[in-house]
């Protein structure tokens, strides 16, 4: 419902929107022809105005249209049944909402792309999405996710330490094994009682948090910290040390010196989890539906 709620959210943003005339085709997805006009509709959907978007952020937006057309491509191959009274109400739903801004409903829709065909065509899409997602995540998956990662939404939290050292922007392997060598050498001599990782941290971290001994301070799984950062610290039992790994920002080893148990259950936080299996699902189906999908580029 959420992704239909963002469609009338569009529609919305658009009422004042010029019409939409440019129909280049920007590249194909298996035959399927994505124009710029649809990257105009995906512009004004996330509420920019069109003068104000980079010719990098078009590129993305394209990127994002090609993904979607390459799942939307598979779930028309599944027997995933369209309510088609469910997709006549959420028509009307769109078309109240722009007459109740005393706008004429078919003047609009027009000015914005929508034949009556595409507006349902667009809607069928949506549903068939969310038809098959509820499909694949009943109460059963949903529950075993929750226990198979249950630190990363209960509320656990841990306190991380870590020592840094910082790559050039472009680092050649060579400085890459370079740092991971220096931080491997550092933990054989934490390891070794020659010295304590706070110590360490505070000798050699090129870090900020240096001054107080890599100190990260608590964090839960999402929200303070980077999430590259939690992968690694929450798979560590307080007082392991990680091996050393590469990340945008450098080269780091870690450590966990406190952990505090979350409490929160399933149903406190279902639609988080119900949240992050969507996006497991569209991103498999997505990586693995546009590795065998012929897509060809205008331009």
């Amino acid at each position: 419902m959420r992704m239909f709620q963002l469609a009338v959210s569009f529609l919305l943003l658009s009422l004042t929107a010029p019409p939409v005339h440019s129909a280049e085709i920007l590249a194909t997805v298996n035959g399927s022809r994505i124009t710029d006009a649809d990257v105009e509709l995906e512009i004004l959907q996330s509420g920019l105005n069109s003068e104000d978007v980079t010719p990098d952020m078009r590129k993305a937006i394209l990127e994002n249209l090609i993904d979607r057309e390459v799942v939307v491509q598979f779930l028309r191959t599944q027997p995933v049944r369209v309510d088609n009274k469910l997709i006549a109400e959420r028509i009307k739903l769109i078309e109240d909402t722009i007459e109740q801004n005393g706008d004429d409903p078919q003047k609009v829709l027009k000015q914005l792309g929508f034949t009556p065909t595409k507006l349902r065509a667009r809607l069928v899409d949506t549903t068939m999405w969310e038809t098959f997602f509820n499909k694949q995540v009943d109460d059963k998956a949903l529950k075993q996710y929750f226990n198979n990662h249950q630190q990363q939404f209960d509320g656990t939290e841990v306190r991380g330490s870590q020592i840094f050292l910082k790559l050039p922007k472009n680092p050649t392997q060579e400085d890459i094994e370079n740092a991971k060598m220096k931080l491997a050498d550092y933990k054989k001599q934490i390891e070794a009682g020659q010295i304590t990782f706070a110590d360490a941290a505070k000798k050699w971290s090129q870090a900020p948090s240096a001054r107080n001994g890599g100190d990260l301070g608590f964090s839960p799984y999402r929200g303070k910290n980077p999430e590259v950062f939690s992968h690694v610290l929450f798979k560590l039992e307080k007082g392991k040390m990680s091996e050393p790994f590469q990340t945008p920002f450098g080269m780091h080893l870690m450590t966990v010196t406190d952990r505090v148990p979350g409490t929160y259950q399933l149903e406190d936080v279902r639609g988080i989890v119900r949240n992050r299996l969507r996006k497991e699902l569209w991103d498999k189906l997505r990586e693995s539906k546009r590795g065998s999908a012929r897509i060809q580029y205008a331009k």
